[in-house]
């Protein structure tokens, strides 16, 4: 029986050239960058008064990428020449989140991980932002975290031997601590290959896959 962690590296041995293909196929403008890194479940998951009280959590977020982030001249610079992934992830959390508290003090339910996954999610599209050179963009795609959701969730503990989730979501995530952890065993569990690629593979193609399967096709009465 293989293991773990060859079993995903094959997955994505094989997959890698589609999903890297149908990623890279759209390209991204800054107003597509700045107005799509949180949609969805992801804003649903961000409770009135826990989260926020003022102002929509879609809102705070975008206000802040355009005026405190791609707004910043010495920001943009940095995610053009920058050679220090990390830390350009870094100070965007950092950022985000001393903008938020401060425009949100009662929200004090509000934790990390809900900070990374939208940096998360903001970094995601950077690899396909139509400002950077190719090499540049394939810089990023190398670097970027994984947005921690149900489906990154779902396939770390069916490959990963050291994770059992009852529930997977992104409030699995406790702390930095925490939320450093998994993204260093997707790192692991997946090398050689990028973490980018273990989230469109879970997201793109699992995801796609498990819809697939729910769709129906058959004919259903008219009330």
């Amino acid at each position: 029986m293989k293991n773990k962690r060859t079993d995903i590296r094959d997955e994505l041995k094989k997959l890698e050239a589609s999903l890297r293909s149908n990623y890279f196929a759209t390209q991204r403008d800054i107003f597509d960058i700045k107005t799509g890194a949180m949609r969805g479940n992801t804003a649903r998951a961000f409770k009135k008064e826990k989260c926020y009280n003022n102002f929509t959590p879609t809102s705070i977020l975008k206000h802040w990428l355009h005026h405190h982030y791609f707004g910043k001249p010495e920001i943009v610079q940095t995610l053009k020449s920058g050679s220090d992934f990390e830390a350009i992830h870094g100070h965007a959390v950092d950022g985000l989140m001393k903008f938020w508290t401060e425009l949100e003090p009662k929200a004090t339910g509000i934790e990390y991980y809900h900070f990374a996954k939208m940096i998360d999610l903001l970094f995601k599209s950077v690899p396909r932002w139509d400002e950077l050179p190719r090499e540049r963009q394939e810089w990023f795609f190398q670097r970027v975290h994984v947005p921690i959701d149900k489906y990154s969730l779902m396939i770390l503990q069916e490959f990963h031997p050291n994770y059992d989730i009852p529930s997977p979501s992104m409030n699995f995530v406790v702390d930095k601590a925490h939320y450093d952890t998994i993204q260093k065993d997707i790192r692991e569990m997946i090398f050689p290959f990028p973490p980018l690629l273990f989230d469109l593979y879970a997201w793109n193609y699992r995801r796609r896959l498990q819809i697939e399967l729910q769709e129906n096709f058959e004919l259903i009465p008219a009330e």
